[in-house]
């Protein structure tokens, strides 16, 4: 097929403004993806946008396995919460409280919360 142009995990972007910090999540556009390298505003970056990534969340909250997994940009954080920021993905795996980190299976997409 000539128009394929590869799988879409992982995606080269500009870097927005502030830069990015490996292994964090950012909103670009409309997409939400997690940055696979450390870099300045302005620069290409490769960035993830499927698969199964370790983030940080609210210390407080409990995950189930397949919990509906939300990221607030004001915070940087994940959250289970669906009031404010994008829906990520899901819990891939249960979490407990206080836990920093969850496992997110990305979604692929950045759907805001109504």
């Amino acid at each position: 097929m000539k128009n394929y142009l590869g799988p879409g995990e992982s995606v080269t972007r500009t870097v927005p403004s502030g830069g990015v910090v490996s292994g964090s999540g950012y909103k670009i556009g409309n997409l939400f993806c997690v940055a696979t390298v450390t870099a300045a505003a302005g620069e290409r970056a490769v960035f993830q946008t499927a698969g199964i990534v370790t983030l940080p969340k609210f210390p407080t909250e409990n995950w189930a396995e397949g919990t509906l997994v939300w990221f607030q940009t004001s915070s940087g954080l994940s959250t289970s919460v669906s009031t404010t920021g994008l829906l990520i993905g899901s819990a891939d795996g249960a979490t407990v409280n206080p836990s920093v980190l969850g496992n997110v299976r990305l979604n692929g997409v950045a759907l805001t919360a109504s």
